[in-house]
């Protein structure tokens, strides 16, 4: 389970990366177009990572223990 905030954050990157894609469609020159397309990526991938990397707030309270 990820906390409200994680998911908000890989939400935005995700965003990010939809209206980027959406600039680089109405562009024309290929080079900047190609640019934009890798930042794109970048932003799906920060997404995937802030998903993957997210803990809930209660597992990072001191003394909180994962060990089973």
């Amino acid at each position: 389970m990820t906390s409200d905030a994680s998911w908000q954050n890989a939400r935005m990157w995700r965003m990010r990366a939809v209206q980027t894609r959406a600039l680089a469609d109405e562009m024309i020159d290929g080079e900047p177009k190609a640019i934009m397309l890798r930042i794109a990526d970048d932003y799906a991938r920060l997404a995937e990572w802030a998903e993957k990397n997210s803990i809930s707030w209660w597992d990072k309270k001191p003394g909180a223990s994962n060990e089973q």
